[in-house]
Parts: C-alpha cells; sequence; structure tokens
C-alpha cells in the first residue's frame, strides 16, 4: 500500500451476476455510489467485500467487532476507529470486484432492512474510542438525494392512496415526492438503463421500496435501543 494511506478499498463491478433486476439493482447502486457519487480518493468507510488494510494496524486496533451479527455494519465501526487513530482509506477505482451474491427481491428487502436497524443501533451504542461515525462510503453530503428520497417517497405513496380514494390532492403529493425523489436519483437510473437494460428498468422500480424501509427500519433500531438492545 503505497501514496501514505493505511488501508485500500477496491469497487463493485458495474456487471452483476444473473439475470435479476434485484441482484443488479444492488450492484450497480454500488457501482454508482463509488464512481459517481465519492467525489474523492479517500472515503471514511469500507466495504469488506475488497478491502485491504495492514495486518499490524489492524490487530491494534482490535480488528472487527465480534458483537456485530452478520455482515452489516462492522466495516463501518472499523473504518470509523482507524480514521480516529489517524488513519487513511483511498478508494482504488481501478480495481472493480464482481459480487458473486444473488438476491430476490424478498433478500434484498431483508438485508436492506437489517443493515439500517443495524446503523441505528451502531450510532445509538457507540462510546468513547470509536471515532466519527461512519455508516456509508460516501459522506452525509453525498448521500443527500438518498435521505431526501427516503423522506419523499412518503408522500408519493400517501398520493397515490389519496388519488385512488379521490382525493384532490392526491396528484399533486404523488407528483411532488415523485420529481424529489427523480431529481435526486436522475444519474443513477440513466446510468442503470445504459448498463441493464430491462434490469435497469427494474432498478429503477427497487428504487421506491428500497427508499420506503428507510424511515421505518431506522424506527425499528431505535425502538430496539430503547428496549435494551445494544447490537
Amino acid at each position: 500500500i503505497d501514496r501514505g494511506t493505511e488501508a485500500v478499498q477496491a469497487i463493485y463491478s458495474r456487471r452483476a451476476e444473473g439475470k435479476d433486476a434485484p441482484t443488479f439493482y444492488k450492484n450497480f447502486y454500488y457501482h454508482y455510489t463509488f464512481t459517481r457519487r465519492i467525489r474523492g480518493d479517500y472515503i471514511t468507510g469500507c466495504g469488506t467485500f475488497f478491502f485491504a488494510v495492514r495486518r499490524d494496524l489492524f490487530m491494534e486496533l482490535g480488528g472487527f467487532d465480534e458483537n456485530i451479527p452478520g455482515a452489516t455494519v462492522e466495516d463501518a465501526d472499523f473504518a470509523a476507529r482507524l480514521i480516529s487513530a489517524g488513519g487513511r482509506i483511498i478508494i482504488a477505482r481501478e480495481i472493480e470486484v464482481l459480487h458473486l451474491r444473488k438476491y430476490t427481491f424478498g433478500q434484498l428487502m431483508r438485508y436492506e432492512w437489517n443493515m439500517m436497524r443495524s446503523k441505528v443501533l451502531y450510532l445509538l451504542r457507540r462510546g468513547e474510542g470509536h471515532g466519527s461515525p461512519s455508516v456509508s462510503m460516501a459522506r452525509p453530503r453525498e448521500m443527500i438525494p438518498v435521505l431526501l428520497g427516503a423522506v419523499a417517497v412518503w408522500p408519493m405513496f400517501i398520493g397515490f392512496l389519496m388519488t385512488a380514494m379521490g382525493a384532490g390532492i392526491g396528484p399533486g403529493a404523488f407528483a411532488a415526492g415523485f420529481l424529489l425523489i427523480a431529481a435526486g436519483h436522475y444519474g443513477f437510473w440513466s446510468g442503470a438503463v445504459k448498463q441493464g437494460g430491462w434490469r435497469g428498468l427494474g432498478a429503477i422500480a427497487l428504487t421506491f421500496p428500497d427508499l420506503a424501509l428507510i424511515l421505518p427500519a431506522a424506527i425499528s433500531g431505535g425502538l430496539s435501543y430503547i428496549a435494551g438492545r445494544k447490537y
């Protein structure tokens, strides 16, 4: 590892295994985040699908927190401690990794739900020595479209239901929510269709349920923490 960094992060390939939209959506989402949303060469998080770190530093920092269940935020937790200790993580965009995991729609939604719950629990339980929080490889300002979308998707859904019931303000609420999401996701959507064809169209459709589960999953994680669960 050169350039004075302690860790290297590769990126997801734009390709995806299989022919289904959920697998393509997840893979291309990460590829787009690495190549379009993240602007700089250094990141505040890491993804363990392909991540290299100096062994001595990894051991010194205690490695991954083995109390964290499954593949969720163990990498974010470690990245926060690494950066807090003065380390840096550089993106090696020239290294693309073809991820072999496949998803059905149900598996994708369960994965996203568990991930969001884990992120909330991670943020709430953090104590001294954990550094600044890291819940994404992108910085908060780079994830604004996703955060806005997680809010806008609800008036869009409610507007759809109100329209179906004949309420006059329904179409306006639906249009406002949809346009706000589209404004933030146009680049991802156009790239998905260009790369994935019909799978890209499926990826556009999957954006909406994926955004919709962020808020309830976050609330679920917060309630679990209040009930005494830390992990």
